[in-house]
C-alpha cells in the first residue's frame, strides 16, 4: 500500500470510527425512536448500515475469487436482516455494526488490484465493477470519477 492509499485508508478508518462512536451513544430509547425514513426507527437505519456492509463484503469476496457472489440472497432476505438487526438490544446492535464494519475493512484491504474491476451486482441492478460500488474503499479509483 503506497502513501496515498495509506492516507485514504486511514481517513476511511477515521470516518468509520466516528460512525461507531456516534452510534454507541444512542440509548435504547433513541434507537426505538422514528428516523426520518418512513416506517423505520433509528435501529432500522443502524441495522441497514450493518447489513449493507455485509452485502458489500459479499461482493468483494466474489470479486476476489472471480465468482459471482450475491450481495443479498434476495430482497426478502435483505429486509429480514434489517428487521432482525433492528430488534437487537442497543448493545448487541452496536456490536453487530462494529463487527460488520471490521469484516468489510478486512476484506477490502486484502483485495488485490486486479479484482476491483470484477463485475458485481446488488439485488436486481445491472452489473457493474466492484470499484464503482465500493469506490470509497479503493483510492486508486478516485481519479476515474474526478
Amino acid at each position: 500500500m503506497d502513501a496515498v492509499q495509506r492516507e485514504f485508508s486511514d481517513q476511511v478508518d477515521a470516518a468509520t470510527q466516528r460512525l461507531l462512536d456516534d452510534a454507541r451513544i444512542l440509548s435504547e430509547a433513541d434507537l426505538r425512536a422514528p428516523s426520518l425514513l418512513p416506517g423505520w426507527t433509528r435501529a432500522h437505519v443502524v441495522a441497514h448500515v450493518a447489513r449493507n456492509a455485509d452485502a458489500m463484503r459479499n461482493l468483494l469476496v466474489g470479486a476476489r475469487s472471480g465468482q459471482v457472489v450475491l450481495a443479498y440472497a434476495s430482497a426478502e432476505a435483505r429486509e429480514a436482516g434489517i428487521e432482525q438487526g433492528a430488534a437487537l438490544s442497543a448493545v448487541d446492535l452496536m456490536a453487530d455494526l462494529a463487527d460488520s464494519a471490521m469484516a468489510l475493512r478486512t476484506v477490502a484491504r486484502q483485495l488485490p488490484d486486479e479484482a476491483w474491476p470484477f463485475q458485481v451486482q446488488m439485488l436486481d441492478s445491472a452489473s457493474f465493477p466492484a470499484e464503482v460500488q465500493i469506490v470509497i474503499l479503493n483510492p486508486r479509483t478516485l481519479s476515474t470519477f474526478s
